[in-house]
């Protein structure tokens, strides 16, 4: 991301390295939330001294707050208008943490391009009312690892399974949100040809997905069938 110099100067008269600033600037641009774990990620930092002294200063000057808890890791909230201002972002200061679909609009969200080139809508059920929603955002990926990792360097909200992000937000990269919207899903189904034996490589497959399978849920074997052919499913 190309930022303007003078920019990062006037953020940098605040007190904040280089570095800092630039990761401000991301922040500030796409969602106004991060953990520290994104900014150790986004600097090359560990746990220890750098970090600390980050967050003690955007504490300390009253440029972001700690809004919420994620497992081990704080989600903290740009807020100030000392620090928007320099950015020439003024106007986006006020974007909470969504708590309605509706919000969404004021949130860079990374999307999804489908296999036949168009772009995934965001689902959720509102009551038992299937809802689908159109979002904008800087990202746009083939593939739900890559939006993963979008998100995880601040670059916006993205909606992914919950087995693709779990070990993310179980490790306080990432915080869900808009949780009571959420949208079950009946999960993922592998369809064969049912009345032939099965290959060595088509086998291993299925015992790699089943032990990747969530160890809270038992793994179970569906079996649907036409008239005119057999398939298996898992």
């Amino acid at each position: 991301m190309k930022i303007p110099a003078f920019h990062l100067e006037r953020i940098q008269q605040l007190g904040y390295t280089e570095c800092e600033a630039r990761f401000l600037y991301i922040v500030a641009t796409f969602s106004g939330y991060f953990t520290m774990r994104q900014f150790r990620a986004f600097s090359g930092s560990r746990c220890g001294k750098r970090p600390a002294c980050f967050a003690q200063k955007l504490i300390g000057h009253g440029h972001a707050r700690i809004c919420a808890q994620a497992r081990n890791a704080s989600l903290f909230h740009l807020f100030s208008r000392t620090l928007y201002g320099p950015m020439d972002k003024d106007n986006l200061r006020n974007r909470k943490r969504p708590e309605r679909i509706d919000d969404l609009r004021q949130h860079a969200c990374l999307r999804l391009r489908r296999s036949d080139g168009s772009i995934a809508p965001w689902s959720f059920v509102n009551g038992n009312k299937a809802v689908e929603v159109v979002v904008t955002g800087p990202v746009i990926a083939g593939d739900f690892p890559t939006l993963l990792g979008a998100a995880m360097q601040g670059l916006g909200l993205a909606q992914v399974p919950v087995p693709v992000a779990a070990a993310s937000v179980k490790a306080g990269r990432l915080a869900r949100v808009l949780e009571p919207f959420a949208p079950m899903l009946p999960g993922v189904f592998l369809y064969y040809p049912g009345r032939r034996q099965i290959m060595p490589k088509l086998r291993a497959f299925i015992d790699h997905v089943k032990r990747r399978s969530d160890a809270g849920q038992k793994n179970r074997i569906h079996t649907a069938g036409r008239q005119s052919r057999s398939r298996k499913g898992i």
